[in-house]
């Protein structure tokens, strides 16, 4: 289903996550790309997979509708979400979708009134690590707005592209703001999140180092062979 070395990549992305982050910091993996971190996080780590796609609250005709604004916070209520210290993970080129997320997290806890919908308010920023692929560009990596994330750095994973484009199976809601009038339930995956669960287990836990961090966009240095 999923082939050894994508495993391995996760793994290691994991391996470097829990270096940086301490177990009582809200790890929100945003998304379907970040969403196969989850197998390979130690049970002590206060993880949490969030379902959320495409822009919100970026201009006009990407605010949506109160009612259906309500109805995500009540997602997100299901999924126990707190007000702690909490860092984003994500796969993001343009850096709109995750400055979309920190805009719907300000109004969840109330940084920006929960009914605000002035896509323009100012909130607070959430911390953020950035899952990116060598097959991307230094030029196509577009910073989040800082008014609501600060990049903490980038994880590069040599076949990410393989997982953001649904190569393999999903494990998490397509979720775009025009669905939100629609409730999801978590449970909708738990067969395939049963038989992944088991596939990373039983796999031998290999570090590679062409999986990496850095912290900074200008000190990135593709010149690896990923194949």
């Amino acid at each position: 289903m999923i082939p050894s070395y994508i495993i391995d990549e996760i793994y290691s992305t994991v391996n470097i996550l829990i270096k940086l982050i301490g177990k009582d910091t809200q790890i929100l993996l945003i998304g379907q790309s970040a969403n196969y971190l989850k197998y390979c996080f130690p049970p002590d780590y206060d993880v949490k997979c969030v379902a959320m796609s495409g822009r919100v609250f970026t201009d006009n005709k990407t605010t949506p509708k109160k009612e259906d604004l309500f109805n995500y916070y009540e997602y997100l209520k299901s999924l126990n979400i707190e007000d702690k210290q909490t860092i984003l993970i994500d796969h993001s080129h343009t850096g709109i979708s995750i400055t979309s997320f920190s805009k719907i997290l300000n109004r969840y806890f109330n940084f920006i009134s929960r009914d605000n919908m002035n896509y323009d308010s100012r909130g607070k920023r959430f911390d953020f690590i950035n899952l990116i692929s060598p097959l991307q560009s230094k030029g196509c990596i577009k910073e989040p707005d800082i008014r609501f994330i600060k990049t903490l750095g980038y994880i590069i994973i040599p076949h990410l592209v393989e997982i953001a484009n649904e190569k393999y199976p999903r494990t998490i809601h397509h979720y775009p703001h025009w669905k939100w009038n629609q409730t999801i339930d978590i449970e909708d995956y738990k067969e395939t999140n049963n038989i992944l669960e088991k596939i990373f287990n039983d796999k031998e836990k290999v570090i590679l180092e062409k999986v990496y961090f850095k912290n900074t966009i200008k000190t990135l240095d593709y010149d690896f062979n990923y194949d």
